[in-house]
Formats: structure tokens, C-alpha cells, sequence
């Protein structure tokens, strides 16, 4: 069948598709078969069946990935923004909901790049999703408003796929003070890591280590509980539980 390749558009029809095409020829082997004739008809059932709840698990799916924060973000945008600005981001959608004119966002790994290039574009937005994080991993810092950055003041922030709307202003390009403590990049890099994969079990390791030495046992007790519910065989997250003066069964929830 002439269908497009993705899976989010068309590829689930194909087995429907295939099943029903293939009626005729059952029919016809039934027809002179008359005793296969409850068997083929149990089989096209059956690939129906088969056919129809992958399909609805798949288009789920898919449905769930659509980029709502696009749309939450744009309205903000469209509030604050004056004709003829420009924002920056991996896809134009953005720019079309906002009323904006889109601007690429540049082959760039640190703030300088990508301030250099929203000079050159004379862009006063950025957008920022979880789709610019993985692609541009070095910048995943960015999904995190806790670490404020000069020159980048948020505007909207989406929680249900999380993305961060941001203002440039003179100071965008400049490296933030945190960048200078080994700890503040590995703990603000480890919340946006969570951001992009909420069951990512380092991150939450790392997030409780940070509270411990905050001296907020309870939100590292909160960090490494969910740690074990992802994956309770993880000998780090029970030990780490484990100093905590956790006991057995809390380490297990």
C-alpha cells in the first residue's frame, strides 16, 4: 500500500488493510472448501483482533507524544510578543501559533553558539522542549528554570511535556555563576534529565545525594524511594536507602 513511512500517520492501517484485501481470496478458499470455511473466518477474526488493539495501543501512544506544549507555550507568546520578532526553535510550529517569524535554531553545544546566533538573527525568543534537550544535549541545562541564566528570562513553562518558553535579552551568551561549581552543573543537568526521562534512576541518585548534603534527608528519601520503584534490584539506590537509616520494606516500595 502507498502510505507514508511514520508510524504516527498511516503504517497502522496497513494490517487492517492487508486483512481486508486478503477477504476475496479467503472467500474463494472457502467457497471450495466448505469444511475450512469456520477456519477462515476464525483467522480473519482473529488478525483483525490482533490487528485492531496494536493499533490502538500505537495511535495512544503517538497521541501522547503530540507537542501540546507548542500550543500552551503560544499563547503567552502571542501576548507579549511585537511584529517582526523572531524565535528561535527546532521546528516552526512555535512561531506560526505565536504569531512570530521562525528562526533556526543554530548547530550549536553552549550559550555562546546560540546567543551568536540569536544576534545574527536578531531574535528576541527561544524555545526550548524536550526535543531541542535531545537533540542538543549539551543544552539540556535549559528545561531547567531553576538555573537561572543571564540574558534568558522564562515566560511560560509546560509541565505535561515540558518545554520553556524564553525572552533574550543583552546578557544571552554569558556563562551563569553555577557553571563554575562541578556539583550545580551535574544537579541542574540531572533535572532536566528528568524532565526528558522521568524514570531515569541516576538522575533521582543523583538529586537525592544533592538533598543529603542540604541537609534534606526526606526529599532524599522521596528521590530514592521512586529510584526503587523503577528498579528495586539497584544496588547504589539500597544503599544509598540504606544510609539514610531506611529500612527493608521502605527500600522494597
Amino acid at each position: 500500500m502507498p502510505v507514508p513511512h511514520g508510524g504516527r500517520y498511516s503504517l497502522p492501517l496497513v494490517p487492517i488493510a492487508a486483512a481486508c484485501a486478503a477477504v476475496p481470496f479467503a472467500r474463494w478458499l472457502t467457497a471450495e472448501r466448505r469444511a475450512f470455511t469456520w477456519l477462515g473466518g476464525a483467522a480473519f477474526v482473529a488478525v483483525l483482533g490482533v490487528s485492531l488493539v496494536a493499533s490502538w495501543k500505537l495511535q495512544a501512544h503517538d497521541l501522547g507524544q503530540l507537542p501540546t506544549e507548542v500550543l500552551e507555550a503560544a499563547g503567552p507568546l502571542r501576548e507579549l510578543a511585537a511584529p517582526g520578532d523572531r524565535i528561535i526553535a527546532r521546528k516552526p510550529h512555535i512561531a506560526y501559533y505565536g504569531g512570530v517569524v521562525a528562526a533556526p535554531f543554530p548547530f550549536a553545544t553552549d550559550l555562546a553558539g546560540l546567543a551568536a546566533a540569536a544576534r545574527e538573527t536578531r531574535a528576541r525568543w527561544l524555545f526550548f522542549s524536550i526535543y531541542e534537550a535531545r537533540t542538543r544535549p549539551e543544552l539540556a541545562f535549559l528545561l531547567d528554570t531553576t538555573g537561572t541564566v543571564p540574558g534568558l528570562t522564562p515566560r511560560a513553562v509546560t509541565r505535561s511535556h515540558p518545554a520553556v518558553l524564553y525572552e533574550i535579552g543583552a546578557d544571552f551568551g554569558r556563562a551563569p555563576d553555577w557553571f563554575g561549581n562541578d556539583t550545580l552543573r551535574t544537579v541542574h543537568a540531572a533535572r532536566a534529565r528528568l524532565l526528558i526521562e522521568p524514570r531515569d534512576v541516576r538522575a533521582l541518585q543523583v538529586l537525592a545525594a544533592f538533598a543529603v548534603l542540604r541537609g534534606q534527608p526526606e526529599a532524599a528519601r522521596r528521590d530514592l524511594e521512586r529510584a526503587a520503584e523503577i528498579d528495586s534490584t539497584n544496588e547504589q539506590t539500597q544503599r544509598m536507602l540504606s544510609e539514610l537509616g531506611s529500612s527493608p520494606a521502605a527500600g522494597a516500595r
